[in-house]
């Protein structure tokens, strides 16, 4: 698929079904995320964790219910792959947040170029953030922190495929 042709055909996917995403489609995007651009190239500073753990899944979902008292809560949209981005706790905020969002994006690309779907997920990390349990087994190296994550799978009942429309403003000062 055309780079540019990606770009456009991408969206968040809020309902995946079950179908998990083959291995080396995931190896595809996990390698795509790697490449992203990270300030001062400290790659060392993130870590992705890819989980296919229906029941760790349901575990933080069932957990984002109860924290937020809402019970229809459906944080990760089902996905059957989650791929949690994280950095060093002292760079979370700002550069380490635009560095997780380049991750993103380049994962997200990356998965719409072989027709799987995405979509960036923050939300649960302001709420699960102090389960330390839920934490622990994300493995994460012990100065990372998460700070999102990308949802993989396959649309459920929704459109795939084909440019969407969006626009925002654009001034251009010469």
């Amino acid at each position: 698929m055309d780079t540019l042709f990606a770009i456009h055909a991408r969206h968040s996917c809020r309902a995946f079904s079950r179908r998990p995403v083959p291995e080396h489609e995931l190896g595809q995007i996990l390698r795509a995320g790697q490449q992203a651009p990270i300030a001062g190239a400290m790659y060392s500073n993130m870590q992705l964790t890819a989980i296919h753990d229906r029941r760790l899944i349901d575990t933080m979902t069932a957990r984002y219910q109860k924290l937020t008292a809402n019970l229809d809560a459906r944080p990760f949209y089902d996905a059957p792959t989650l791929i949690v981005i994280a950095t060093n706790s002292y760079i979370a905020g700002g550069i380490g947040l635009a560095n997780a969002g380049t991750v993103a994006q380049t994962m997200m690309l990356a998965a719409t170029s072989l027709g799987i779907s995405s979509i960036l997920l923050t939300s649960w990390v302001r709420v699960l953030r102090d389960e330390a349990d839920l934490i622990a087994q994300l493995l994460l190296e012990r100065t990372l922190v998460p700070v999102a994550a990308v949802a993989l799978g396959y649309a459920e009942g929704e459109k795939t495929g084909g440019p969407t429309a969006r626009s925002m403003t654009v001034k251009h000062v010469y």
